[in-house]
């Protein structure tokens, strides 16, 4: 591969929103958490997804990490759409390629965070050695605290 080649591919989204809509159903009314974003995120990129309460970003962050469904529209990560996944599809594509730590967080609080994250790690029966240096990597490129 030439290295015109390698920066062109190193470019190419990873995943890409087109037209996503969200809602949700409260009572008679239907509220759009989502409405029409379309967007790009390329590997290495820093991207912050901010707004106010209710503004849709945790339901934007569901939907790429096929934790949820978009009512319209496409989500495509890694080439692959993310509607086309089944349920057995979708848990290894969030297992390998997507991860989302929210605001809340959803670690356990007795460990540190190189631990929360090795014990996710674990789940994908890597060598030990592959699994403590994607957890610092992660932790490193992150902003987390320090281990």
């Amino acid at each position: 591969m030439s290295d015109h080649q390698q920066v062109a591919r190193s470019t190419e989204p990873i995943v890409v929103c087109r037209g996503v809509v969200k809602t949700y159903s409260d009572g008679g009314r239907t509220l759009t958490a989502v409405d029409c974003f379309t967007g790009e995120f390329r590997r290495g990129e820093f991207v912050a997804i901010t707004g106010p309460s209710g503004s849709g970003k945790t339901s934007l962050l569901n939907m790429i990490a096929a934790i949820d469904y978009a009512d319209d529209g496409e989500i495509h990560a890694n080439g692959v759409r993310l509607s086309d996944l089944g349920v057995t599809e979708q848990a290894d594509y969030r297992a390998q390629f997507a991860c989302v730590v929210h605001s809340d967080h959803n670690l356990l609080p007795m460990l540190t965070v190189y631990e929360n994250l090795t014990l996710a790690l674990s789940l994908l029966e890597l060598p030990e050695n592959e699994i403590d240096r994607s957890a610092k990597a992660t932790q490193s490129t992150s902003m987390l605290s320090p281990i």
